[in-house]
C-alpha cells in the first residue's frame, strides 16, 4: 500500500498507538507519530491495513476517534480484512457496499448493521474501498489477496492535487 500511493505522488505518513515501529519478523515499518497525534485535516485520506489483528484485539479510543473523524469528513478511506472491522465500529459502513472474509458472518456482528456485504474481494463505494482478504489471509485461504486492488481503488477516490 504505502509503495503504491508513494509512486503515485502520494506523502504517507504512519502511525501506531505507541508512536513505535511496527515489526513482523524480520520486517519493520518506522512510525511517524502516535495515532493520538493524527490530525485528520491534515489529511487527504486514511489507510488501514488489515495487520492480522487477532480475536483479542481491542480498538483503543485513539483509533476510533480517527477513523471517526475520517468517515464524519467524508475522506476517503481504505480499510483490509481486520481493519474493516474497525470501520465498521467507527460507523464508515452505514449505507455502504463493503467486503469482509470473516470466520464469523459480519451480518451477525451488530457493528456491520446498516452496511451491505457483497462477499469477500474488494469494493469500492463512493469514497469507501474495503478489502476481505489481506496477504496473510490469502496465504491460509484459498481466496485472492486484494491489496493492490483496493489501494487503486482508494488512490482513484484521492483528490489529485
Amino acid at each position: 500500500m504505502k509503495h503504491m500511493l508513494e509512486k503515485s505522488g502520494f506523502k504517507v505518513e504512519v502511525a501506531t498507538e505507541s508512536g513505535e515501529p511496527m515489526r513482523a519478523g524480520s520486517v519493520e515499518l518506522a512510525a511517524d507519530f502516535k495515532v493520538s497525534d493524527a490530525v485528520a485535516s491534515d489529511y487527504a485520506g486514511i489507510a488501514l491495513p488489515c495487520m492480522a489483528p487477532g480475536p483479542e484485539y481491542s480498538v483503543s479510543p485513539a483509533e476510533l476517534a480517527i477513523v471517526k473523524t475520517f468517515v464524519e469528513q467524508g475522506k476517503p478511506i481504505l480499510a483490509a480484512r481486520g481493519s474493516v472491522a474497525v470501520l465498521a465500529k467507527a460507523g464508515g459502513l452505514e449505507g455502504k457496499k463493503y467486503a469482509f472474509a470473516s470466520e464469523v458472518d459480519p451480518k451477525a456482528r451488530p457493528e456491520f448493521a446498516g452496511g451491505e456485504f457483497q462477499g469477500t474481494g474488494v469494493v469500492r463505494d463512493g469514497n469507501v474501498s474495503t478489502s476481505g482478504v489481506c496477504p496473510l489471509a490469502a496465504k491460509t485461504s484459498a481466496l485472492p489477496d486484494g491489496t493492490e486492488e483496493v489501494t487503486r481503488n482508494f488512490i482513484e477516490s484521492l483528490p489529485k492535487n
